[in-house]
């Protein structure tokens, strides 16, 4: 497989719309030692609508679309992709050359948990 010459891409708790309700996004940013993985991924987090054959999403949050937009001003459109994390060997091969990946937390400094622990 070919793949991409570039690959974006965002952590699953980004990669979604929260059905829709806003406060969900602020649940997906709190501890996993609270909830199961599985109940953020299912009930918080559902996966956005994404073409099976590319892993291409068909949304995706704004800085990571940003990001996209630039690129674009000096790459082509079909030489970057921006993927569902749960799709993302579909996009990735020999010509890939760069994988960006947007997380909410990469210093992992936890500020949504501060905040969670000082609630109690």
């Amino acid at each position: 497989m070919a793949g991409k010459r570039i690959v974006l891409t965002a952590d699953r708790s980004l990669m979604t719309n929260y059905r829709g309700n806003f406060l969900y996004g602020f649940i997906a940013c709190g501890p996993y030692e609270v909830l199961p993985e599985w109940v953020f991924d299912k009930v918080f987090c559902p996966p956005v609508e994404t073409d099976p054959n590319t892993g291409e999403a068909k949304v995706a949050q704004v800085g990571l679309r940003r990001v996209e937009g630039a690129l674009l001003q000096g790459y082509k459109r079909d030489e970057i992709l921006t993927v569902n994390p749960d799709y993302i060997e579909k996009s990735i091969g020999s010509d890939t050359k760069i994988v960006g990946i947007n997380v909410m937390d990469q210093l992992q400094l936890q500020c949504h948990l501060k905040n969670f622990l000082t609630l109690r």
